[in-house]
């Protein structure tokens, strides 16, 4: 072997240990954020009396959490899902996306998650928890791009009273019947305007 060809595998060779390098980095990188995702979504669904409460978890990946429980592999993101009981009975839902995937998404998501739920403990309606949240992020995340829609279920008076920001409208069937979505608004997270369905 000459010196040209001595070279040459040395360059294919660095080459090939600086492409296992990047693998092994970015399965590491796909697994924190992985375990990020699952430990910021909910374990389990408050169970609120009177109330049957189901949910089913399908993020664009094609993985599927039904109940808590996974199935499939991750393409992990920022998109999330959550469910909870106020004090008053009443149940807050949102919905929401963070633009990109990774550990950044997903801790963006964490976030944008638990700002809702204090938002809505302090003051449940919809438009002001969007605007709250939106106020949050952009104490920590000025460039990420989130959209989401918030609602309360007051299953006393038989409505659910929502926002949207950017995000699909949400879908209210009924036993009989499922309706066309809900309309959404705006383009990102801030004030957004409530509405209430029967």
């Amino acid at each position: 072997m000459d010196e040209g060809q001595r070279d040459f595998v040395s360059a294919l060779a660095s080459a090939c240990a600086q492409a296992l390098d990047r693998a092994r980095l970015y399965d590491r990188e796909h697994r924190v954020a992985e375990t990020l995702q699952r430990a910021l979504l909910p374990d389990t669904i408050a169970q609120v009396p009177g109330a049957t409460i189901q949910t089913v978890y399908v993020p664009g990946s094609g993985e599927a959490s039904v109940g808590g429980d996974w199935y499939g592999e991750a393409s992990v993101g920022g998109d999330w899902y959550d469910l909870f009981a106020l004090p008053d009975g009443r149940i807050a839902v949102s919905v929401g996306d963070v633009m990109g995937r990774g550990a950044r998404a997903a801790v963006v998501m964490g976030q944008a998650r638990q700002a809702m739920r204090v938002a809505a403990l302090e003051d449940a309606n919809p438009s002001r928890v969007l605007l709250r949240t939106q106020q949050v992020l952009a104490l920590a995340h000025r460039d990420s791009m989130v959209t989401a829609v918030f609602g309360i279920v007051d299953p006393s008076r038989m409505t659910f009273t929502y926002a949207a920001a950017g995000h699909p409208g949400p879908i209210v069937g009924t036993p009989s019947k499922q309706a066309p979505p809900l309309r959404d608004h705006g383009i990102a997270l801030g004030r957004r305007r409530a509405r209430t369905v029967h």
